[in-house]
């Protein structure tokens, strides 16, 4: 797409903008759409698994341990770790390099760090919580009533199961009208 060609579609979503009066309403359809594609992606990494499976069984086993986005950040990381330079603060489990500083991944120092050691290359700890699978499912709204169970089998299988929502009885709605009831007029009465 060119330049020109996105200056003119905005053009054209801002005269669509202006007619309509109540700008909340934009702003709701907006970030609508921003949730529906987020939810998208997120089922996406479900689903879409690779037909090719890596032969390098450190890289398989943070496949299946990272998301998709952050796996591909650490495989090329990793692939240039051959014949990489040691920084001087490079540990085996931190750098002072931009990427690890600012992914908190390992990054190809420490890989190289950790091969000049003969220390394992995969290491859970090395990763930061916020790209793990496990993580990106329990903070995904798309996922919150789905419960993921990966098998443990050579081929990544993913089934989704949805969880059965309890429905309250009589007594529990009850009680729960009950307290909203007297919060509200608590409320009131601290107001008069």
């Amino acid at each position: 797409m060119k330049l020109f060609d996105v200056f003119s579609s905005f053009d054209e979503f801002e005269s669509v903008l202006s007619h309509y009066k109540d700008k909340n309403y934009v702003d709701f359809i907006v970030l609508s759409c921003v949730r529906l594609e987020r939810d998208r992606n997120a089922v996406k990494l479900v689903q879409r698994q690779p037909t090719k499976i890596n032969e390098i069984p450190e890289l398989r086993q943070y496949h299946s341990f990272l998301t998709t986005y952050a796996y591909n950040f650490l495989k090329n990381q990793f692939e240039s770790s051959v014949g990489a330079y040691v920084l001087d603060n490079t540990t085996e489990v931190s750098c002072s390099c931009l990427f690890y500083k600012s992914m908190r991944l390992p990054c190809k120092h420490i890989f190289h760090t950790r091969q000049l050691q003969n220390k394992p290359l995969y290491d859970l700890s090395l990763c930061d919580t916020r790209w793990t699978r496990d993580y990106y499912y329990k903070n995904q709204r798309v996922f919150k009533n789905v419960e993921i169970v990966p098998t443990d089998s050579d081929t990544t299988v993913t089934i989704l199961h949805r969880k059965k929502k309890k429905v309250p009885s009589t007594h529990e709605k009850f009680r729960k009208a009950s307290m909203i009831g007297a919060k509200i007029a608590e409320l009131i009465s601290c107001r008069t």
